[in-house]
């Protein structure tokens, strides 16, 4: 898949252009061009549409903005469209976010012209809501709801979290033995051999055996943050940011959405989940790690 290997490619040219480009990041224009460098790719992949792996390709830009030097505010401000959108589910949630919203832009201080426009722009695109709901397609519409409450569609759209659920719930903390899962050999769990890997684990492993393999994950990236402190060059530096990136969210969205944090977006685990051009994207990804990062001790 094109896509696999565009993840990636997105970071290489983005370290290129960070790293040869006198950027003064204390300026939000600075970020403008970065994030039109991941954009035009992704809008090609939400076309598809795959909103997961369009987020994973998204997911390194704010990381090697901020390496690079850009200012927490502004990151936030990139991603306060999106919470302002996502915050109109509910009207509580929402006027939460209206005055966490006010809080922030006042202890960073801007200029008041461009804190009431950031301000008002991001409430104004809550209240516009329902305009982007309805340009949603049915299935993600579903996806949406049934992750809010997987019970409004059980057989449907709400099948896979439920089934993900109880197949996690019934391992307990070490598991019903290998083998000896019923919700994964009675075909109950779908997608089991990529999407759902962590429910096939859970309850096959157990919590235990679970919790050991996502903390292996959490020092593996950690290992390649180290590589990244200790880099050579500043390309180097954002190189290993972007891939650690890469492989945080795949991680964190992969066990969320098994969990039901998060909806179904069909993102397989690194090195777990079935898939051959994922599988052989991340070992490529491995081989740019252990060279960008070879100068280092560890």
């Amino acid at each position: 898949q094109p896509s696999e290997i565009a993840k990636w490619i997105i970071v290489l040219v983005l370290a290129r252009y960070l790293s040869d480009h006198n950027l003064q990041m204390t300026h939000f224009s600075s970020n403008l061009f970065p994030l039109l460098i991941a954009l035009i790719p992704t809008i090609i992949v939400l076309k598809q549409p795959d909103l997961g792996t369009a987020f994973v390709m998204m997911s390194s830009v704010l990381p090697m903005l901020y390496w690079i030097g850009a200012r927490p505010f502004h990151l936030f401000m990139i991603v306060a469209p999106i919470l302002s959108i996502l915050s109109a589910f509910n009207v509580s949630v929402f006027y939460f976010w209206a005055f966490f919203l006010a809080i922030i832009i006042y202890l960073s201080k801007p200029k008041l012209i461009y804190g009431l426009g950031v301000y008002f722009g991001n409430i104004f695109l809550g209240l516009i809501f329902p305009l982007v709901w309805n340009s949603l397609r049915p299935y993600q519409q579903n996806r949406v709801l049934t992750y809010i409450n997987p019970e409004i569609d059980p057989l449907g759209a709400g099948y896979h979290i439920i089934q993900s659920k109880t197949a996690l719930g019934s391992g307990g903390l070490f598991g019903k033995g290998w083998g000896q899962g019923t919700q994964t050999h009675l075909k109950f769990l779908p997608v089991q051999e990529s999407d759902f890997i962590v429910s096939a684990i859970g309850e096959e492993l157990g919590f235990i055996f679970l919790l050991l393999m996502i903390l292996l994950f959490f020092f593996f990236i950690y290992k390649i943050l180290r590589l990244a402190i200790n880099a050579s060059d500043r390309f180097s530096g954002l190189i290993l940011i972007g891939l650690a990136s890469i492989f945080m969210a795949h991680v964190f969205i992969n066990s969320a959405m098994a969990s039901g944090l998060m909806p179904v977006k069909g993102l397989p685990l690194p090195f777990i989940s079935y898939g051959g051009s994922f599988l052989v994207s991340s070992f490529m990804m491995v081989g740019m790690i252990l060279n960008f990062g070879r100068d280092d001790g560890d």
